[in-house]
């Protein structure tokens, strides 16, 4: 049985966090496609983001253990990863500023390019992370990510 990631990026107006994607993997893109946030079970990811399906080689944690549900999350993430009516067994919820959440990626992606002996492409402008990166900075608003995960 895997394990999957639910996220909601979150952006701060005016001292509230307000959810800016819908629930879910996906951002739409200008022809109307949409792409997947998280397009795997990343479990190194999820090891550097909350200690989650962990394995030995992998090293310390980057973020170590889950810092719980954001006090202040906005509306959306509250709806979304505590307050739905569906049950989906959510746990080890935690959240991540962008640029953890970027590092913690970029690490995985980079330990899992070795376990594979492939080359390592890390997340630059072009991808959906950094495209998200970039026009978040530029309008210069912390951004966060709050997740949890289900079995």
């Amino acid at each position: 049985m895997g394990a999957d990631i639910h996220l909601v990026i979150e952006a701060k107006f005016n001292d509230k966090w307000v959810g800016l994607c819908e629930p879910g993997y996906t951002i739409p893109k200008l022809n109307k496609e949409s792409y997947a946030i998280i397009d795997s079970r990343n479990y190194c990811l999820f090891h550097h983001l909350a200690s989650v399906r962990s394995w030995p080689e992998w090293g310390p944690s980057l973020l170590g253990e889950p810092r719980g549900f954001p006090i202040d999350a906005s509306d959306m993430s509250y709806w979304y990863l505590i307050d739905s009516e569906q049950d989906f067994g959510y746990h080890s919820a935690s959240w991540a500023t962008l640029e953890e959440f970027l590092m913690a990626y970029n690490m995985a992606e980079k330990q899992y390019a070795l376990n594979r002996k492939e080359e390592y492409k890390s997340i630059d402008e072009y991808s959906i992370l950094g495209h998200l990166w970039y026009r978040l900075r530029y309008y210069k608003r912390p951004v966060r990510i709050v997740f949890a995960f289900d079995n």
